[in-house]
């Protein structure tokens, strides 16, 4: 059996387990996608709040935007390295801003729970 037989196998194996993942058809609109004529939220997206897409925030932030105000970096996660003094100001404004005694953005999900679109 050659190399493309063998790859032809294993892909009816994983078709016949119900393993074999393929591309869905997705209508993408902002923070939504279309999927079997349903509208969903995509959870599975980083702009699962639409902020990439609101023009307004995006001049605001740039009119705020400085040297000192902006780090382009991904930083590892606060628990090993410890907190940001923006991050501290952060989830104070949002505590104030809805009443509660502290306020942490909630972690970001690992990519199984975010793997596919929601209703």
């Amino acid at each position: 059996m050659n190399v493309t037989d063998q790859m032809q196998q294993e892909l009816q194996g994983l078709k016949e387990r119900s393993n074999l993942r393929t591309l869905p058809a997705l209508i993408h609109e902002g923070r939504e996608v279309i999927a079997g004529g349903q509208r969903m939220l995509n959870l599975s997206s980083n702009d699962y709040l639409g902020l990439a897409t609101d023009r307004t925030l995006r001049e605001e932030f740039l009119q705020e935007l400085t040297a000192d105000s902006f780090l382009p970096t991904s930083s590892s996660s606060r628990l090993l390295t410890g907190n940001f003094t923006v991050y501290a100001e952060l989830e104070q404004t949002l505590a104030q801003l809805f009443g509660t005694e502290a306020a942490t953005p909630p972690p970001r999900p690992d990519f199984t729970e975010r793997s596919a679109p929601r209703p």
